[in-house]
């Protein structure tokens, strides 16, 4: 058509051809251009994007869409909240509870934002990428016990041993909680049920880090749950590896008070159906005497032997036995706590988390101390508790001797720790 037009006006055929080769190429060149700039500007604009929703989704690595990141009860296939001192890993085994839903480990914020693997923005620099540094106050989760960490970027976890006070501590952190703009405590509740049906056991380990990935800092985590280490897990963000810190107890007292506690509950907790769960119905009304005269495994089996230990050592299989290499590793692992406290010393425990933990818990020794909070304390205690006779509290003691000497060597840490920080 172009070398047709080019004819009537008298252009000979040959120049005509060689105009419209020449036209016909520069408007291929021009098209390929505009198409070039059209390709580029919508990546440019999907990147742009992309870092946006990062940037709202975590900025410096702080979540701030705060409680909608949260897991609720419906969203969690495996993690449920309850409330009372409960032990999951004997309670929810004969409870029917079933929290179904997929194995498959829910999406998070974090997946994306891998410490080594992050966004790549083309600018004038090709390659150059956003890299991810987690706030200058996160701590080496490795090595905590008895260092001083500021700010509440950071997630509490208080895997609490049943009858040791938590609910105190727990009561004391709600009540504070909004004074400091802070999450209240979350419970982690694994439900065994789904599992045993499969003859498997619970993933912990996943479950629990599925929980702290989808939590916002500034938040406490707490449940009946044995330690997990997470310092060096690469599949959460540093900031965001859990802060550890638990409290123990006498063994011996410990476990009379949750025998007791099992069957005739508080004056706070009492939801007795749900506590009966945790033992026969046939032997509701026996005294904890009468328990170890039969020889109970609730009361001298292999649980209950070493279950200190085993809240501090892990669901590692060494761990399960009431051996020298799980007593070891308990210990060991005490480093990776910012404290352990003993309940015998409550009040000194509560003055050590406020120095060291000081953007969450300064003032909680004050709280507890009030009148309101002492007489909720008083309700907290085991009903109807018996007596002990002399030859049963030996008996128990012996079998407790594992648990004694992680709770003997706890302690003396404990009382160097005050020492360093001036608590007398």
């Amino acid at each position: 058509m172009i070398v047709t037009v080019m004819y009537l006006l008298g252009i000979k055929p040959k120049q005509a051809l060689g105009i419209a080769t020449g036209i016909i190429i520069i408007v291929a060149m021009t098209i390929t251009i505009l198409l070039g700039i059209h390709v580029t500007m919508n990546y440019s604009n999907t990147v742009n994007v992309q870092v946006a929703v990062i940037q709202k989704v975590d900025p410096r690595g702080i979540l701030s869409n705060g409680d909608d990141v949260m897991a609720s009860r419906e969203e969690e296939d495996d993690v449920s909240e309850e409330d009372g001192e409960m032990d999951v890993h004997e309670s929810i085994v004969d409870s029917g509870d079933d929290t179904g839903g997929a194995e498959a480990e829910d999406a998070s914020p974090d997946i994306e934002m891998e410490q080594t693997v992050q966004e790549t923005k083309k600018t004038g620099r090709k390659g150059r990428k956003q890299v991810y540094r987690p706030p200058e106050n996160t701590p080496d989760t490795a090595y905590l016990y008895g260092k001083c960490i500021r700010g509440r970027n950071h997630i509490l976890m208080y895997n609490r041993v049943p009858k040791c006070g938590s609910r105190t501590l727990l009561s004391l952190t709600e009540t504070i909680a909004p004074r400091y703009g802070y999450h209240r405590p979350a419970e982690i509740v694994v439900s065994k049920t789904k599992w045993q049906r499969r003859n498997q056991e619970p993933p912990y380990e996943d479950i629990v880090r599925r929980r702290i990935r989808n939590m916002p800092v500034a938040s406490v985590l707490h449940g009946h749950i044995y330690f997990i280490d997470f310092s060096r897990d690469k599949k959460i963000l540093p900031h965001k590896r859990p802060i550890y810190l638990n409290l123990i107890r006498d063994p011996f007292e410990r476990l009379v008070s949750q025998y007791y506690f099992v069957r005739f509950g508080d004056g706070q907790f009492k939801s007795l159906k749900r506590l009966h769960r945790m033992t026969h119905p046939n032997f509701l009304n026996e005294t904890f005497n009468e328990c170890v005269e039969k020889d109970r495994p609730e009361c001298i089996g292999p649980y209950v032997q070493s279950l200190l230990v085993k809240y501090f050592c892990g669901y590692s299989p060494e761990c399960q036995q009431p051996t020298e290499v799980a007593l070891e590793k308990a210990k060991q692992n005490l480093d990776k706590y910012v404290v352990v406290g003993v309940a015998e010393e409550y009040e000194d425990f509560l003055k050590v988390l406020e120095k060291l933990l000081p953007d969450f818990y300064e003032g909680i020794w004050e709280e507890f101390t009030s009148a309101r909070e002492q007489r909720r304390e008083q309700r907290m205690k085991s009903k109807k508790k018996s007596p002990v006779t002399p030859e049963v509290e030996r008996r128990i003691r012996k079998l407790l001797e594992l648990d004694y000497r992680f709770y003997n060597y706890t302690r003396e840490r404990f009382h160097e720790l005050k020492q360093n920080l001036g608590i007398t």
